[in-house]
């Protein structure tokens, strides 16, 4: 059997999902690491840093997503209805050291959003704008 890349970005993203589910049902938590072990960074690659690409940074920070999850699972939803969420939430860039360090310790988002952003509400890309970092290809 054959797939296209958009059927197995989602069954990546299922996988994910479903696997988080049971995390959180037996333990009321989940591991971020999930995503980077189970979604091939080609099916959520965004963009290169125009200052540098040394470095490999969530757009979202896969904490922010685990934890919009685990609020989808408490309201009775399960991992079909969450990969919609993880598609949207799960981008990866390419971003200088320096600006790595400007966005998790200056600015102090390292595995948080900005405080005024809400998933379905703002730009989920925020934290990289707020920073100030420009990529030179936008998807």
């Amino acid at each position: 059997m054959t797939f296209t890349n958009a059927e197995l970005k989602r069954r990546a993203l299922y996988r994910v999902a479903f696997i988080l589910h049971q995390q959180w049902e037996e333990s009321g938590g989940g591991d971020t690491r999930l995503f980077d072990w189970l979604v091939n960074d080609d099916f959520v690659y965004i963009g290169t840093s125009i200052k540098g690409s040394d470095y490999r940074e969530h757009v979202v920070p896969r904490a922010v997503i685990r934890d919009l999850c685990i609020q989808q699972f408490e309201k009775g939803k399960d991992a079909n209805d969450v990969v919609d969420l993880i598609d949207e939430l799960l981008m990866i860039a390419r971003i200088s050291k320096e600006e790595a360090d400007h966005l998790d310790h200056t600015l102090g988002y390292k595995s948080t959003m900005p405080p005024d952003w809400k998933y379905g509400h703002g730009d989920n890309r925020r934290r990289l704008i707020e920073a100030g970092i420009k990529l030179e290809k936008n998807v």
